[in-house]
């Protein structure tokens, strides 16, 4: 295997290889062959293993580059030489400037060899950055900074004169590539190259310039002086190998070398420098194709070659008829190491001969029978007719030749009347014809025919016999043809032509009556016919009148005071009745109208109809919510009363039901103002008792109406009893009267809700107000300056003493002016100025700025002044110059430091900007 590779099917076939050395070695060490190898007796005390550096172990170790001190980049020297280098799409890089480079995790800072101008590249060697790595590293200068592209960078390679050191066994050879290697590729050589017994191949691998060897390739063989006792059947000859063998390597010796009894091949085995043997080739020698033997059989003797190789110690067989022509079968023959000791005649049967005859009996004849050809014994010929025996008979027998006596197993039957035999010729009513049948009948059996077959004017049956194949008449019983009802005739009802039937059988001579409608579906009523010698005739339609259909034919219904248009189900005969189902007239309603058809008008006879109920799964199509959506009753609904429906079915924010009607199948929405919203889960509210706030979760979604309890000790220490939260219509409800206070002095001049307190911040008034139901005497929370007044940072403390709400606004001052958070937007001249302090700028202080900074076109000086953490800017100061000028100006994301009177500010200009100034 890859001793290198680390992969799972790597790793186990390296497992397999090495198992394999140990059961091998293992085996050395308890067998006789190595001592016998070398001539005397070796005991194998220790195993030990080989000497070589694991290759898979050297790859683990850290790699030079693993180890390698971390680059060390002079900040400061590099900030400085940025920020002092010219910015500009055209400036060039110079010379003093670097640049990080990245190779294969690996960092150096590279500089210039020379000032490089913009759009232009220097090349700078990869083994500066990585010494693993080879190509150039392509710099790229661009408006004054390096671009970096170390595609050009690739591993080391080795050269076709790298060397390695390859130990085998106790052979050290200095190897070389022989042409270059790029990292990462392998070469194979033979290991024979290194030491001439070893067989394989070793691998050469070449890694960032690095050349490695693997020789878990190469096998230890066996020298040609090397002597092994080779045994066969207690007969034992020496052998050594032709030339040296390798490990693995395989020879052959001939058995019969070794025991004269024996053929095959040995396999000797070199394995590691160890021979062993395999006489498992070796069988006893067999009696082969070609020796003759002398055999007796009923007086004849006969020297015969065997047909087939016979293995040692088992038996073969010879054809008796080789021995004796008038037997068959086969003689058992015994081989002993190439020698046929016996041999077995008991196997040997009589043949029947031509001339032997069988006398069979079939029927009332008699016949003898004879093989068509020598047959052996346990022979048989098949499907011999019966006919050989009696002509009247069909099928076959089989004759069968047992020692020279023949058998015959009949399976004959008498022959049977089908399609295929003569016709019988008969009269029928004056008319000569013949008749055949199409089915088999047994010999002895009868089968009838129709008379209309030999004559279409007769009916009833011809009966005819066979008897070993022949048909004749048995009897005969015909008479003249009726008109039956599957007889028909083609008849016209009112200019329409259809097949017409009788109802009934219909004797000759006689007449009977059809249906109209068989002519013509959309008439009803009798057609007379008359049968003439079993030939139908249409004699009378005028009794034929119009039906009423369900697409031809209709009425007007009255239905709970509406009128709607009514067809039958299904055809209605002239002077026949129907009816139609009333929701098919009018949907919604249930039971029957009756029908009456009057030669095609219809006519209503009776009405029978109720208007029908509401199934809960109707539905019905409402607006919640806002949401559009359907919903069913929670029940069934009778027409005309009133049911309700569930109003998450129509929105599932909400819950409870509705008040819905029901008429005629049809529901209709009364009102939507019974449901409720519900309260999502993890909706909070916040609950006070004193000066104590607690935000209450609901743990899970909550229906309108339901309650959960709170103990009040969870909001405030100070206060036993139980509150309650309620959801109602989406909100949630909090009632802490259960709620008690333990303190005595909650029950002494305590601030009770609503109590407030003015607060003056400035000239600003605002107001401080109680929250909570009732506030205890001596406590005091905090609240921020920015609820009371806008613009003032920190915290009001609040107290309350004597049933007095009292404040302290000392924490509360004028919020200021912060970088990044106030910020304004100078407008002037149609340019746009961003600007923001660059420290902490107190609320009524302010700076001046330059107004050609906003508008090169304009003089003078900008106020910005910071108002409680907001910016202004007076821009009144500014005036136009007075030279014409044509100006353009754009910069995006450029930040400037402006100083104004005792403050430096940041801006930002953030628009691009054409003026024309006069």
């Amino acid at each position: 295997g890859d001793a290198s590779s680390t992969d799972v099917a790597a790793l186990d076939a390296q497992a397999s290889e090495l198992q394999q050395v140990t059961v091998a070695l293992d085996s050395l060490k308890e067998s006789d062959d190595m001592a016998a190898a070398a001539g005397g007796s070796v005991v194998v005390t220790e195993l030990t293993a080989p000497a070589e550096a694991d290759a898979s172990e050297a790859e683990q170790a850290a790699s030079e580059a693993d180890t390698q001190a971390p680059m060390v980049v002079d900040v400061l020297s590099v900030a400085s030489s940025v920020s002092a280098m010219e910015v500009s799409v055209v400036a060039a890089c110079p010379v003093e400037v670097g640049v990080v480079v990245t190779v294969d995790g690996l960092q150096a800072l590279v500089s210039l060899s020379e000032d490089l101008p913009s759009g232009a590249s220097a090349p700078s060697p990869c083994e500066e950055v990585n010494s693993g790595y080879e190509g150039n590293v392509t710099l790229a200068c661009s408006a004054g900074s390096l671009l970096v592209d170390v595609s050009g960078c690739v591993p080391q390679g080795c050269s076709a004169d790298a060397q390695a050191t390859v130990t085998l066994g106790s052979t050290t050879s200095s190897v070389t590539p022989g042409s270059p290697l790029q990292s990462g590729i392998s070469k194979t050589m033979p290991c024979t190259g290194v030491n001439s017994s070893y067989s394989g191949d070793y691998s050469l691998t070449c890694s960032f310039g690095e050349l490695s060897v693997d020789i878990s390739g190469c096998s230890a063989g066996c020298l040609r002086s090397s002597v092994l006792n080779v045994t066969v059947a207690g007969r034992v000859a020496s052998w050594s190998p032709s030339a040296d063998m390798a490990s693995g390597d395989t020879e052959q010796k001939s058995c019969a070398e070794v025991n004269a009894g024996y053929v095959g091949q040995i396999d000797i085995t070199c394995f590691f420098g160890v021979l062993s043997q395999n006489p498992s080739g070796c069988q006893a020698k067999p009696c082969l194709t070609g020796d003759v033997v002398s055999l007796s059989l009923d007086g004849q003797t006969q020297n015969v070659a065997l047909s087939s190789d016979i293995t040692s110690g088992l038996t073969g067989t010879l054809d008796c008829s080789a021995v004796n022509a008038d037997y068959s079968g086969s003689v058992l023959l015994a081989c002993i190491q190439g020698q046929v000791t016996s041999h077995n005649t008991g196997g040997c049967l009589s043949n029947c001969p031509t001339s032997l005859g069988l006398s069979l009996s079939l029927g009332d004849l008699s016949a003898t029978v004879n093989p068509s050809s020598v047959m052996q014994s346990g022979t048989s010929e098949y499907n011999r007719e019966c006919s050989e025996i009696n002509d009247g008979f069909n099928g076959s027998y089989t004759l069968t030749c047992t020692d020279g006596t023949l058998s015959a197993t009949l399976a004959c039957t008498q022959l049977s009347c089908g399609s295929q035999t003569a016709p019988v010729s008969i009269t029928v009513g004056g008319t000569d014809g013949s008749v055949s049948i199409d089915e088999t009948v047994a010999s002895g059996s009868t089968v009838d025919t129709l008379c209309e077959e030999v004559n279409s004017k007769y009916t009833g049956l011809v009966t005819l016999s066979c008897s070993k194949g022949l048909l004749s008449l048995n009897a005969q019983d015909c008479g003249v043809l009726p008109c039956e009802p599957w007889h028909f005739v083609i008849g016209t009802v009112h200019g329409v032509s259809g097949l017409i039937t009788p109802t009934e059988q219909i004797p000759v001579g006689s007449t009977g009556i059809g249906e109209c409608g068989a002519a013509n579906i959309e008439y009803s009523g009798d057609v007379e016919l008359a049968c003439n010698e079993g030939q139908l005739e249409v004699l009378d339609t005028s009794s034929c009148r119009l039906t009423c259909s369900s697409y031809g034919s209709s009425a007007s219904v009255t239905i709970d005071e509406g009128q709607y248009t009514v067809s039958p189900a299904q055809r209605i005969p002239h002077g026949g009745t129907g009816v139609q189902q009333c929701g098919e007239a009018a949907y919604g309603y249930g039971g029957e109208i009756q029908l009456s058809c009057d030669n095609g008008v219809l006519s209503v006879e009776g009405v029978d109809c109720h208007p029908e109920w509401c199934d809960p799964t109707l539905p019905v199509a409402a607006t919640l919510g806002g949401v559009e959506g359907t919903t069913t009753p929670l029940e069934r609904i009778e027409s005309g009363a009133t049911g309700l429906a569930d109003c998450s079915e129509l929105n599932d924010a909400y819950t409870g039901t509705l008040n819905v009607s029901c008429y005629a199948a049809e529901l209709t929405v009364l009102s939507v103002d019974t449901c409720m919203r519900k309260c999502p889960a993890f909706m909070s509210v916040d609950v006070r008792l004193g000066i104590d706030l607690e935000a209450w979760l609901l743990p899970e979604g909550s229906i309108t109406g339901e309650t959960i309890e709170w103990n009040c000790s969870e909001i405030s220490s100070d206060f036993v009893g139980n509150s309650t939260m309620i959801c109602w219509n989406g909100t949630l409800q909090v009632d802490t009267s259960g709620c008690e206070c333990l303190e005595q002095r909650c029950h002494e001049s305590t601030c009770l809700w609503p109590l407030e307190t003015d607060v003056q911040l400035g000239s600003a008034v605002g107001k401080v107000t109680s929250e909570a139901l009732y506030i205890l005497m001596g406590d005091n929370w905090t609240s921020t300056c920015e609820d009371t007044i806008a613009g003032y940072d920190g915290d009001l403390l609040v107290w309350c003493m004597d049933g007095v709400l009292s404040a302290d606004p000392s924490g509360c001052s004028p919020r200021p002016c912060t970088p990044g958070v106030a910020n304004l937007s100078i407008d002037l001249g149609g340019a746009s100025l961003s600007v923001t302090p660059e420290s902490d700028l107190q609320s009524g202080d302010d700076f001046d700025l330059q107004c050609a900074s906003i508008h090169a076109g304009y003089v003078g000086n900008v106020t910005v002044t910071c108002s409680f953490g907001n910016l202004t800017a007076d821009v009144q100061a500014c005036e136009m110059t007075t030279t014409a000028t044509s100006s353009t100006t754009s910069s995006t994301g450029t930040e400037t430091t402006l100083t104004g009177t005792g403050t430096s500010i940041t801006t930002s200009i953030t628009t691009s900007i054409t003026t024309s100034i006069t």
